[in-house]
């Protein structure tokens, strides 16, 4: 956190969750985990004519531990409004700082994406220059923490235009 920005009225960090319905989560941990449940059925006692058996264990963690990696990263999204009208988007690899006054309108689009047959929803946080600063997914955070999110931003940005698509 930096020491130029005021006290933080509303903060919200995801879990760690995928961004998924929880059944294909489900379902990615169920896959990941095969290799590893398949490690009991090798045949161990014949590990002297079967050197690759000992380069099969850290084989088989890699799918979860790249699962456990991921949901790391996702644990670094947050999302955070300052008493001065401030806000930050926290990425797992930056952090996007709006300076109090700097945000023109937030604008909640839903695009129809024909691969998948389905709508995809994002935020785009667009400056006075009528530049996109920032584009967020919403599926890192439950709903009324993102409604609650934009209403506070709102609340200290009078002038913010919030509209969706």
């Amino acid at each position: 956190m930096c020491q130029y920005m005021s006290r933080v009225v509303f903060t919200t960090q995801n879990k760690g969750t995928f961004g998924l319905p929880n059944v294909t989560t489900v379902i990615m941990l169920a896959v990941f985990s095969m290799p590893v449940l398949v490690l009991p059925m090798l045949p161990w006692r014949d590990l002297a004519t079967n050197p690759w058996l000992v380069v099969m264990v850290p084989i088989s963690l890699f799918p979860l531990s790249v699962l456990y990696v991921l949901r790391r990263f996702m644990t670094r999204y947050a999302l955070r409004v300052f008493e001065d009208g401030a806000a930050d988007i926290v990425y797992p690899f930056k952090t996007v700082h709006f300076a109090t006054g700097q945000l023109r309108e937030v604008v909640v689009q839903k695009k129809f994406v024909a691969a998948v047959d389905a709508y995809r929803t994002w935020i785009q946080f667009i400056d006075s220059e009528e530049r996109i600063v920032a584009t967020l997914s919403p599926n890192a955070f439950e709903s009324d923490l993102l409604n609650q999110f934009l209403a506070e931003l709102q609340a200290s940005n009078p002038n913010l235009i919030v509209r969706s698509t």
